[in-house]
């Protein structure tokens, strides 16, 4: 009886722990997402000053998001995050017209981490 016991009580952790890092992972990710588009807003503005601003902040917050997800997310998928981020400097900087696509696919590729880290019913079955 105290096996069952155990083992259930290690299955009840186990499904506590995956939702709760879901759970945290979403929460990250909505705040990077918000961070991007306070930078995209601030660049459509003409505001370079503001929106470089926004990015060295949008920075800071890649550092917890990258924090959090490299705990449960397969580092290649976020290298590709970073390499867009370290791009976008001199590209606000100079105005480029490609910097609002940039943010959408940052955008794009932060919910596809989240996205894949949802479970399929089909998995669980």
């Amino acid at each position: 009886m105290n096996r069952c016991v155990i083992s259930i009580g290690i299955l009840i952790a186990l499904v506590a722990l995956c939702v709760s890092s879901l759970l945290l992972l979403h929460r990250r990710s909505d705040r990077f997402v918000e961070q991007t588009q306070t930078v995209a807003q601030e660049f459509a503005a003409a505001e370079t000053e503001r929106a470089l601003s926004a990015y060295d902040e949008l920075l800071e917050e890649w550092d917890h998001f990258r924090d959090i997800a490299g705990v449960f997310v397969d580092g290649s998928k976020l290298d590709s995050i970073r390499k867009i981020l370290a791009g976008l400097r001199p590209m606000i900087e100079a105005q480029h017209p490609e910097v609002p696509s940039e943010f959408a696919r940052i955008r794009g590729l932060v919910e596809d981490v989240f996205r894949e880290e949802l479970p399929d019913w089909w998995h669980i079955l």
